[in-house]
């Protein structure tokens, strides 16, 4: 008999349970080469460090090798680099798109870093290369229990034998009494008893009790199992779930707690956590759960409805508005987003629209009373109330109850006689004086009285801000945008806000918005927002667009830590803001980031000794044989070249290394030198603009005009900003014959370039990337 404490945290288990092969079967060792022999015999004995070095040292030889690749992959996964794994197992089955072991080991990989739909679509392409692969069948049953799927566990599991299987047995059971089969589950409970008292078996009987509303009795199950074996996955999670339906709101979120720190990828761990925090008001800690969830269960109703109703609570109604038009129109009975719905509505001043979803509320709770459901707790649709205040028991449990409408409070400022002007002055003067709470105070009562005065809305933004109060801040911001919204000073702080409440792509939008609008030069304001439109953009995959607003910074503000190592990320292009530096990358980042500021204020001897340093002691680091060869380039290119080459060896799809190589050899005009290095580049990266402009121009170099000016249109089409791209199409439209087309062309270039200029306020363009030479960055 397979003993539960083995099997109830199977996918742990099987994380472990890693495909290490010893090169036997196609040829992974080479002749002469013992690399990878000892890289799994390192691998076999645990040392994980030592077999990284290994297989990194075979791969360098042998690139296409798919069990160096997948072993790899395993040691990252037992690490708990699930990004890694999920990246080398990938980079295996473009050798060997069908090997089962390796499917299986990046499902599992996905389903330990959260992304349970993509682990389900690959366990299925498992099974259905292997039908009698138990451990995939148990791995994407749990995955389709926690997505919420209970007929799919029960069909899938059903053709298994589970007679002494108890893991079988408890996902089967707990399918079948979660899909209302409460006779067949416990039938299965019954089994498992049959071996004595144990934490499944109470935390299925719990499950049941509480499907019937009896969540005393549940209660009474769930604090056995927990006692039984409090390391059962889901049993803080139920356990949470009947205190909550208690009203014992406290424990209950410390069970949620618990689930999580033994089992992130919980739903209604994270889902009721999301409950709870956004009742507690904090929103950006509540989103956050939210949005696990979500990933978790990407269709539930019953968590989109909490985000866009969280984000009508917060302001933000354009969100909210798109993520409930599309829940109402798939869920048309779902009475609290319509009203959420019409409450967007009405703030939007779409008074018909509004008035005709009150209308859906109405008649759908006119049915719904005329049911008289009993109350009940779903696990997919928990209590939606719009209520700011904390929660208490019966909220909770009123799942099916449309939310009351908010009631305004009694506001003392219409009892009060004060005039705009003495609390404008007053709000001014206890600003200068740095009372920031009662300037804060002050500025709402003067705002109420003249809500048009922009002036106000901006220092309450600062204030607030300055506070550290970003919801509040972003608020006082967005009344200001609504009245000047050419102002670029008033985005920055959108975006500065967006960014602290970790809404980072709407941030990148509005710092983006505000330095095309315009945002004083020289002043604190300018120098805050480009460094955070920066840090996003290299979080964003956009490292050397970063890097050439860090070098203006560094420029402007001298040796400072912060720039540092915000440049040290972006050389490196890693997909992190400084604050998520794991710290075992932070002597990495620090050398890295004083080699660009060396670069980047002149200082070459020094950039050259930081360079050298910094691949002495890190030489098998992804980017920093490419950072030192875009410093090389200008003077010394053909020893840049070696160093792309180098990176290609340590990152074979790094895009940015084959394209410096591409345009050196465009430069050099030996453009067939050129064409692989642009092609492969095209074909790794096609949305690339940079890619079709080195491509377009050695084909017109070629003379294949035709096929560059199509590779060069298409580049067009993804960068219609880029004067280079005009520039490298008004030639190729040049040698076509097509004149009218080609003056166009360089007209547009004539202006963007223009516009570039003036933009750039002098900054100079990134290592050998220079695009005043027609080399556009990527």
């Amino acid at each position: 008999m397979v003993e539960w404490t083995q099997m109830a945290i199977l996918v742990a288990t099987l994380l472990l349970t890693l495909l290490v092969t010893t090169g036997r079967g196609t040829g992974a060792q080479q002749p002469g080469d013992d690399s990878f022999a000892r890289a799994v015999k390192l691998h076999q004995s645990g040392d994980l460090d030592g077999a990284i070095g290994a297989y990194k040292e075979f791969l360098e030889k042998h690139p296409e090798s798919v069990e160096a690749r997948s072993n790899l992959g395993a040691v990252y996964a037992r690490k708990g680099d699930y990004g890694r794994a999920i990246e080398e197992y990938k980079r295996a089955l473009e050798f060997d798109d069908r090997n089962a072991a390796i499917l299986f080991n990046l499902g599992a990989a996905y389903y330990k870093s959260a992304q349970i739909n993509d682990a389900a679509a690959l366990l299925a392409r498992v099974l259905a290369a292997q039908p009698d692969n138990r451990n995939a069948a148990v791995l994407l049953a749990d995955c389709h229990l926690r997505m919420g799927e209970n007929k799919k566990v029960t069909d899938l599991l059903s053709p298994f034998s589970h007679k002494n299987d108890r893991a079988l047995l408890y996902l089967l059971g707990t399918a079948l009494i979660r899909d209302n089969q409460a006779e067949k589950g416990q039938a299965l409970v019954d089994e498992i008893l049959r071996e004595g008292d144990s934490a499944e078996a109470r935390l299925m009987l719990g499950t049941a009790r509480m499907m019937g509303r009896d969540y005393r009795g549940a209660l009474e199950e769930f604090a056995r199992a927990v006692e039984l074996n409090p390391k059962l996955p889901s049993v803080h999670s139920y356990f949470g779930r009947a205190l909550l339906a208690t009203g014992d709101l406290k424990r209950a979120m410390e069970s949620f707690r618990r689930e999580l720190e033994l089992n992130a990828i919980d739903f209604d761990s994270n889902f009721y956590m999301g409950v709870l925090l956004r009742q507690e008001q904090k929103f950006g800690e509540a989103l956050g759960y939210f949005q696990r969830a979500l990933q978790i269960r990407p269709r539930s109703p019953g968590v989109r409805y909490q985000i866009g109703s969280l984000q009508l609570s917060t302001g933000n109604l354009t969100e909210a508005l798109q993520i409930l038009e599309q829940l109402t129109k798939e869920e048309p009975d779902f009475v609290e987003a319509h009203v959420s719905l019409a409450t967007v509505y009405y703030r939007l001043k779409r008074k018909e629209d509004g008035d005709r979803h009150r209308e859906i509320v109405r008649r759908l709770n006119a049915e719904l009373q005329a049911r008289a459901p009993k109350p009940e707790l779903e696990i997919d649709r928990p209590y939606r109330g719009e209520t700011e205040s904390k929660a208490d028991p019966a909220s909770m449990r009123a799942a099916r109850e449309p939310p009351s409408r908010t009631r305004p409070a009694a506001d003392p400022l219409t009892r009060s006689s004060e005039t705009f002007d003495s609390l404008a002055s007053r709000a001014s003067s206890a600003r200068e004086a740095n009372r920031a709470g009662e300037a804060i105070e002050l500025y709402k009562q003067a705002l109420e009285r003249q809500p048009s005065w922009h002036e106000g809305w901006w220092y309450l933004g600062t204030l607030l801000y300055e506070e550290d109060r970003y919801l509040e801040a972003r608020d006082a911001v967005a009344k200001l945008i609504s009245l000047k919204p050419e102002g670029g000073v008033g985005w920055a702080m959108l975006g500065l806000c967006e960014f602290q409440l970790k809404n980072y792509e709407r941030s990148l939008e509005w710092l983006q918005k505000a330095q095309a609008l315009g945002v004083p030069p020289k002043t604190q304001l300018s120098v805050v927002s480009r460094y955070h439109m920066a840090l996003l953009l290299g979080r964003f995959g956009k490292p050397e667009a970063a890097l050439l607003l860090l070098y203006a910074l560094a420029r402007d503000k001298s040796e400072s830590p912060s720039i540092l190592t915000a440049m040290g990320i972006c050389a490196l292009a890693l997909p992190h803001l400084p604050a998520e530096l794991p710290p075992d990358k932070e002597p990495l980042v620090s050398k890295a980031g004083l080699a660009q500021y060396y670069m980047a204020t002149r200082q070459m001897a020094e950039a050259r000794k930081a360079s050298e340093e910094l691949i002495a002691r890190f030489p098998d680091t992804p980017n920093v044989h490419y950072s030192f060869g875009v410093f090389l380039l200008a003077e010394d290119p053909v020893a840049a070249l070696e160093e792309f080459r180098r990176e290609l060896r340590i990152s074979p799809n790094h895009v940015p290394a084959r394209l410096q190589i591409a345009f050196e050899y465009i430069k050099r005009n030996e453009h067939e030198k050129g064409l692989a290095y642009a092609q492969e580049a095209v074909k790794l990266s096609p949305d690339s603009f940079a890619a079709r402009n080195a491509l377009g121009r050695i084909l017109l170099e070629m003379e294949q005009t035709q096929r560059a000016i199509e590779e060069l249109e298409a580049g067009l089409e993804l960068a219609p900003d880029s004067p280079e791209m005009h520039f490298a199409v008004a030639r190729a439209y040049e040698r076509a014959g097509r004149k009218d087309d080609a003056a166009r062309a360089r007209e547009e270039f004539k202006k963007l370039d223009r516009i570039r200029r003036t933009a750039r306020e002098g900054s100079q363009a990134v290592g050998g990337i220079e695009p005043e030479k027609g080399r556009p960055p990527d």
